[in-house]
């Protein structure tokens, strides 16, 4: 029988547990700095199914809205500094995109892997250890800074991680906005980037301080790019865990599914 191990308990991790569930003669230890579910802020959805966990069919259909450039909104969420791409260039005003609610994914993913989870910090000294023999694969969701080498003063050398630090505000802002819809605002006429309502969740997005006043602010970094090489003999899912711009979440399951199936 094959033994893989899972670390992180976000949705991406379990989403990499859920593929790792589904092979045969296969186990499954799961490690988490908490025994305490990831609390899911603003309007997110999934772009596809999880098997099992997920209907085939969608729950709801999310549009999007385009405002302005692609230009004007690089400068906006990133400045002049620069990037490999943008989500704006990515989509065109009135396109739709079929979305599964992430939320409720997420809830079913934890009770089912919960009792599987094993607590302890997981950082770049716990890797120092040769527990890793013992897993024929590794995949790690954990954010690559908190696991990296480097950053630990294990290794004499430098990895830069990327990364851009914005305002998010989960309360409504800006006026109406219709369910299930992503505005893309690369206008110079206002200063957040991005509003959302998903599921009944609203989501401004500023790269700076948003106007002040709102309430239900939160500070989140969204990662770019690293030059991190540590652990070769993981496989990072994630956004956070690959620390790469552009990871969606359902790719920690599609990630996980193609290497162990060898697809």
């Amino acid at each position: 029988m094959k033994l893989v191990a899972v670390l992180g308990a976000g949705p991406a991790g379990l989403m990499a547990a859920q593929a790792v569930s589904l092979q045969e003669n296969t186990g499954l230890a799961i490690f988490s700095a908490t025994t305490e579910p990831s609390k899911l802020g603003g309007a997110q959805f999934l772009h596809k199914a999880i098997p099992i966990v997920c209907d085939e069919e969608p729950d709801t259909v999310v549009t999007y809205r385009v405002r302005g450039d692609e230009e004007t909104y690089k400068r906006k969420v990133y400045g002049l500094g620069p990037v490999p791409f943008t989500s704006f260039a990515g989509v065109t005003d009135g396109q739709q995109q079929p979305a599964w609610n992430l939320i409720e994914t997420y809830e079913r993913l934890w009770e089912k892997f919960a009792p599987q989870i094993t607590p302890g910090p997981i950082d770049a000294r716990w890797f120092e250890t040769d527990w890793l023999k013992d897993f024929s694969y590794i995949f790690s969701s954990v954010p690559l800074p908190a696991i990296c080498r480097a950053q630990a003063g294990l290794v004499p050398e430098f990895h830069q991680f990327t990364s851009q630090l914005i305002s998010v505000c989960t309360d409504p802002y800006g006026g109406p906005i219709e369910d299930n819809t992503i505005i893309y605002d690369g206008t110079d006429t206002s200063r957040f980037y991005r509003r959302s309502r998903i599921f009944g969740v609203h989501g401004t997005e500023w790269a700076d301080a948003p106007p002040p006043g709102l309430a239900g602010v939160v500070l989140d970094t969204k990662p770019i790019s690293t030059n991190c090489n540590c652990h070769p003999g993981i496989v990072r899912v994630g956004r956070r865990g690959t620390w790469t711009k552009g990871v969606l979440t359902h790719d920690a399951f599609v990630t996980a599914w193609k290497v162990l199936t060898g697809q």
